[in-house]
């Protein structure tokens, strides 16, 4: 179950930030901001990581 808006119901112009937590891992990635409807985020470069987990993009 989601337990957030969907992001079809958001109004074009709309910025969103995506970040990472690790939990105790390696260090994040600097959080992203994002464009509804067409932005994009860039992988980060290195890859996130933790203990048990794999980032797969």
């Amino acid at each position: 179950m989601v337990d957030q808006t969907l992001s079809r119901d958001a109004q074009p112009g709309s910025t969103y930030t995506v970040s990472f937590n690790t939990t105790g891992g390696s260090q994040a990635p600097q959080p992203q901001q994002i464009l509804y409807p067409y932005g994009r985020v860039q992988r980060p470069n290195p890859d996130p990581t933790h203990n048990g987990y794999q980032f797969d993009g």
